[in-house]
C-alpha cells in the first residue's frame, strides 16, 4: 500500500492528520499532523496545522497543495528538497523562510501563492525552476542568489506586485515569460554572467522604465521586452550587438534612449533589430553593469545640432541636449528613412 503524490491536493479545510502508529511505511511523527514517509524521511502529505519536524530531509510533491488554510510555515534545516508543487495554490501563505540547507526547488513550488509576501531564496539553490512563484501576486521583491545559474519558464510569471529584482552574477539563462506580466515591476539589472533572454521573458511589465542588458547577453528572443510602454532607457554592454530575434522584442524604438559601450554606436545602427532605435548614444567607456545609474529625474531643456543650431526635435545625426539639471549630452539619432 502506497500514498500517491497530491493525495490530499486541495482539502483546502484539512486541519488533522493522524497516522496509526503500527503502520510499516507511514508516520506522523511528534504529532506533527503530516504524513511522512518514514525510510526516507520525506512529508508526504500536510495540512493547515502541520508543524514540520527536525528531521525531515525532503517535502514532498503536492504536499501542502491547495492547502488555503496555511498561512506560515517553518521549515527546518533538515530539509533538503521541496519538490513539485509543494507549496503551489496555498493562497493563505503570507510567509515562508526556506533554510539555507535546501538545495533544491521544484516546479511550481509555491506557484499560485497569491498572497505570498516574502520568500527568501537559499544561497545552495542552483535554478529556479518552471512556474516556481508564478502568480504569487503580492511578492514585492526578490534577491537571486549568486548560486543560482538559471530561471526557468514563468518562474515569476503574474507576480504583479513585484517592483524590484536582483539577479545573481551566476545565473546564465532567464527562461521564457519568467518575469511576464510583473505589472509593477520598473526597473531590471540584468548581470554580465547571462547569456541568453528567453522569449517573451518581461512581456506586458508595463511599468517598466528602464533595462541594463549585461556586456555577455548573445541572445535575446522574441517579444521579451514587447509591450513595455513605459520603457524610456535600454542600456547594452555588449559592444557586438546580441542576436535579437524578431522585432517585437521591443515597442518602444522611438521613445527609448538606446545607450551602448563607446566604439559599438556603428555596429547597432547595422544590427538587426537594434537599428530600430531611433536615439543611440555612446556610454562612457569604463561603464559596467555594477556602476550604470540611470536617471528619470532630468528633463530635456534645449537640443541643438552639430552646427550649433537650435532644433526643436530630433534630427539624423548627433545632437547636442541641454538637460534641465545643468549637464549636456551628445547622442546619435538613427533615424530611418
Amino acid at each position: 500500500m502506497s500514498i500517491g503524490i497530491y493525495a490530499f491536493s486541495g482539502c483546502e479545510n484539512l486541519g488533522s492528520i493522524v497516522v496509526d502508529k503500527k503502520n510499516p511505511i507511514y508516520d506522523s511523527r511528534n504529532d506533527c499532523n503530516a504524513i511522512i514517509e518514514t525510510t526516507t524521511n520525506t512529508l508526504m502529505a500536510g495540512c493547515s496545522k502541520t508543524i514540520i519536524p527536525n528531521n525531515i530531509t525532503s517535502i514532498g510533491d503536492g504536499a501542502f497543495s491547495g492547502c488555503k488554510g496555511l498561512s506560515s510555515v517553518s521549515i527546518p534545516n533538515s530539509v533538503t528538497s521541496i519538490a513539485a508543487s509543494a507549496f503551489s495554490g496555498c493562497t493563505g501563505l503570507t510567509y515562508v523562510s526556506v533554510p539555507n540547507s535546501v538545495t533544491s526547488i521544484g516546479r511550481a513550488a509555491f506557484g499560485g501563492c497569491s498572497n505570498l509576501i516574502s520568500v527568501n531564496i537559499p544561497n545552495g539553490v542552483t535554478s529556479i525552476d518552471e512556474r516556481t512563484f508564478s502568480g504569487c501576486k503580492n511578492l514585492a521583491s526578490i534577491d537571486i542568489p549568486n548560486s543560482v545559474t538559471s530561471i526557468g519558464d514563468h518562474a515569476f510569471e503574474g507576480c504583479s506586485g513585484l517592483t524590484s529584482v536582483t539577479i545573481g552574477n551566476n545565473v546564465r539563462s532567464i527562461g521564457n515569460t519568467a518575469f511576464s506580466s510583473c505589472s509593477n515591476l520598473a526597473s531590471v539589472i540584468i548581470s554580465n554572467s547571462v547569456k541568453s533572454i528567453g522569449k517573451q521573458a518581461f512581456y506586458l511589465c508595463k511599468a517598466l522604465t528602464s533595462v541594463i542588458i549585461g556586456s555577455n547577453v548573445k541572445q535575446i528572443d522574441g517579444a521579451a521586452f514587447r509591450y513595455c510602454n513605459a520603457l524610456t532607457s535600454v542600456i547594452s554592454l555588449n559592444p557586438i550587438p546580441p542576436k535579437v530575434s524578431s522585432d517585437n522584442a521591443f515597442n518602444t524604438y522611438s521613445d527609448a534612449v538606446l545607450q551602448v559601450p563607446e566604439g559599438s554606436v556603428d555596429a547597432y545602427r547595422v544590427a538587426d533589430v537594434w537599428k530600430n532605435f531611433i536615439w543611440i548614444e555612446e556610454l562612457d567607456e569604463d561603464t559596467d553593469v555594477e556602476d550604470v545609474k540611470v536617471n528619470n529625474s532630468t528633463d530635456e531643456k534645449i537640443r541643438y545640432n552639430m552646427n550649433g543650431l537650435q532644433i526643436e526635435e530630433p534630427q539624423q545625426g548627433v545632437n547636442i541636449i541641454q538637460m534641465s539639471d545643468g549637464t549636456t549630452k551628445k547622442v546619435l539619432i538613427n533615424r530611418r528613412q
